[in-house]
């Protein structure tokens, strides 16, 4: 089956799905960044990044 749902090598059903949830969760996002305190803030940070570099690295 093709994908149509494409403009040339962009993904149009792609584009509007992450402009939509960036939308949506963007000032969701910046609201809570600033409820939380900085440290524990980095150190989540932190965290998920070595969980994706593990993810990266086995994968």
């Amino acid at each position: 089956m093709e994908n149509t749902s494409g403009l040339g090598f962009i993904d149009t059903q792609a584009l509007f799905s992450i402009v939509t949830m960036s939308v949506i969760f963007t000032p969701l996002g910046a609201k809570v960044s600033h409820q939380i305190d900085g440290k524990k803030l980095k150190k989540f940070f932190a965290l998920f990044l070595a969980v994706l570099g593990v993810l990266v690295l086995s994968f």
